[in-house]
C-alpha cells in the first residue's frame, strides 16, 4: 500500500488514516495475537526476561509484551519477534539477542516511547512497519557481524529523532518509505561496498536537509548511482575520508561559533575582537587541514586567515607541492604543515634585509643546512653575505649550500694530499 505521504501535510489527516488503520488493520491483530498470548501463558508458554517479567511467547516466536513493562531483554532462544508483537506499547529499551532471525511486520509500530534498540547479528529481515512512529527512538545499534539483508517498507517511517544509522555491510534492500520523514536524520553509515536496492522515497526528508550517505572508499562510491542533482536517492555520498574531513571542518566551525558567542558576551570590545580572531584563525586551520587531506589546492589568503607566516603568491605552488608530498597519514595535521610554512618563512627573511639576524640554529631547524654539517658556520656566513640573486628563493639558497659544501670538501681533499705529499718528501 502507497504511503499516504501528503497527510504529514495535514494533521487531521494523519489523524484520520491512524485512526482508520488502528481500529481496522492493527487493533484487531492485536487482540487476537493477545488473547492467543493469554492463553498460551495460561498454559505456562511463556519467555522469563531478564527483568523477571515475561514475555507472551508461542515456540520460539515472541507474540506479546506479557507482563513486562519499558525494559526487556529478549531471552536467547527466541527466533523470532511476530508481527504486532508490541503494538503502541510503553517500552524504552529492548535488546534482540544473536538467535532472533527476523523482527515482523509492525512489531514495533507506535512504540513512541522507545528510545533505545540493541539487535544481535543473527537478524535478517526487518519486517514492514516494524519501527514505524517511533518518535523517540535514537538509537539502533546492530552487532557487528550483522546478518541483516532486508530492510522492509516504512521500517522507521517518521522515527523523528533518529539522528543517525549504521546499516550493516549484508544489506541489499531497502524498502519503500523506510526512512520516510526521519527529520532529524543526517547521517548513514552503509558498511557494504556495494549500494543496496532501494524503495519510492525510501529516504525523505520533509524540510530541506543534507543527510550524508557514508561510505567505505571511491570503489564503494561509485556504484551509488545514479546521482541526480548531485544527490542519490535524497543523499549525498561521500567516502568515509571525506566525510572525516568535513567533520574536522564542522568541529572547527562549531568551535568557532562557541568562542564567537562568548566573545559577544565579553566585557570589553578588545576581547571581542580578540576572540573572534582567535575563532576565525580556528575555522582556516581546520579547512586547510581538510583540504590538504582530500589534496585540494589551498589560496595565499587561506593561509593568510589562518595566521600562518611565510606564504605568499611567489612560493604557494611549491608550498602545495610540499604539502601533496607528505605522506598520507600526516597530510591532514596542521603540524606538518606549519613546518613547512615555517621553512619559507625563514626564506623570506634570507631573502629580505633581515639576512643579517639569521642563526646557523634556524637554518638547521628548517633544513637549510644539515644537522650533522660540521660546516654550520661557514655556511650561515655565505648565506647572511650572499648576493640577493642566491638567496632569493628556496632553490637558490639550496644550490648555493650545496655548492659551497661541495667546494670545502674539495679544500679539505686538496690540503689532504698536499699535506701527504709534504709528509712523503720528509720521509724521502
Amino acid at each position: 500500500m502507497k504511503k499516504l505521504f501528503f497527510a504529514f501535510r495535514a494533521p487531521v489527516l494523519i489523524e484520520t488514516t491512524r485512526s482508520y488503520l488502528k481500529e481496522n488493520l492493527i487493533k484487531p491483530a492485536l487482540v487476537l495475537t493477545t488473547a492467543i498470548a493469554m492463553v498460551l501463558t495460561g498454559l505456562g508458554v511463556s519467555a522469563a526476561n531478564a527483568n523477571g517479567c515475561s514475555l507472551a511467547q508461542t515456540g520460539t516466536v515472541v507474540t506479546g509484551i506479557g507482563t513486562c513493562s519499558n525494559e526487556i531483554i529478549i531471552p536467547n532462544g527466541v527466533t523470532s519477534i511476530g508481527a504486532n508483537a508490541f503494538v503502541s506499547s510503553a517500552l524504552v529499551s529492548v535488546t534482540i539477542p544473536n538467535s532472533v532471525t527476523s523482527i515482523g511486520n509492525y512489531a514495533f509500530y507506535d512504540s513512541r516511547e522507545l528510545v533505545t534498540v540493541n539487535i544481535g547479528n543473527g537478524v535478517t529481515s526487518i519486517g514492514e512497519s516494524a519501527f514505524e512512529t517511533n518518535i523517540a527512538l535514537t538509537s539502533i545499534t546492530f552487532a557487528a557481524d550483522s546478518a541483516l539483508t532486508t530492510i522492509g517498507q516504512s521500517a522507521f517511517y517518521l522515527a523523528m529523532s533518529l539522528a543517525d544509522i549504521t546499516i550493516p555491510s549484508g544489506v541489499t534492500s531497502i524498502g519503500d518509505y523506510a526512512f520516510y520523514v526521519t527529520g532529524a536524520l543526517s547521517k548513514i553509515r552503509f558498511l557494504g561496498n556495494v549500494a543496496p536496492t532501494v524503495g519510492t522515497d525510501a529516504f525523505y526528508f520533509y524540510s530541506p536537509r543534507t543527510t550524508r550517505a557514508i561510505v567505505n572508499d571511491d570503489a564503494a562510491k561509485a556504484s551509488f548511482t545514479p546521482i541526480v542533482a548531485g544527490k542519490w536517492n535524497s543523499l549525498r555520498v561521500v567516502t568515509l575520508a571525506e566525510a572525516e574531513a568535513e567533520d574536522v571542518v564542522a568541529a572547527a566551525e562549531r568551535l568557532a561559533a562557541a568562542v564567537i558567542a562568548a566573545a559577544s558576551v565579553a566585557k570589553s570590545q578588545a576581547d571581542a575582537a580578540l576572540a573572534l580572531r582567535d575563532a576565525e584563525k580556528m575555522m582556516a586551520r581546520g579547512e586547510i587541514e581538510a583540504k590538504s587531506r582530500r589534496s585540494e589546492s589551498i589560496s595565499v589568503e587561506l593561509f593568510a586567515r589562518a595566521e600562518i607566516a611565510g606564504i605568499n603568491k611567489e612560493n604557494i605552488e611549491a608550498v602545495q607541492v610540499e604539502i601533496a608530498a607528505l605522506p598520507e597519514e600526516h597530510r591532514g595535521y596542521i603540524g606538518q604543515i606549519l613546518e613547512i610554512a615555517r621553512k619559507y618563512e625563514v626564506v623570506g627573511i634570507i631573502a629580505s634585509d633581515r639576512v643579517i639576524s639569521i642563526h646557523s640554529k634556524t637554518l638547521i631547524e628548517v633544513g637549510i643546512i644539515p644537522a650533522d654539517s660540521k660546516n654550520k658556520e661557514a655556511l650561515t656566513d655565505l648565506i647572511k653575505h650572499a648576493e640577493e640573486e642566491f638567496r632569493s628563493s628556496l632553490a637558490a639558497i639550496t644550490e648555493l649550500v650545496v655548492a659551497e659544501t661541495a667546494e670545502i670538501q674539495a679544500r679539505i681533499k686538496k690540503q689532504a694530499v698536499i699535506v701527504l705529499k709534504i709528509k712523503s718528501r720528509q720521509k724521502g
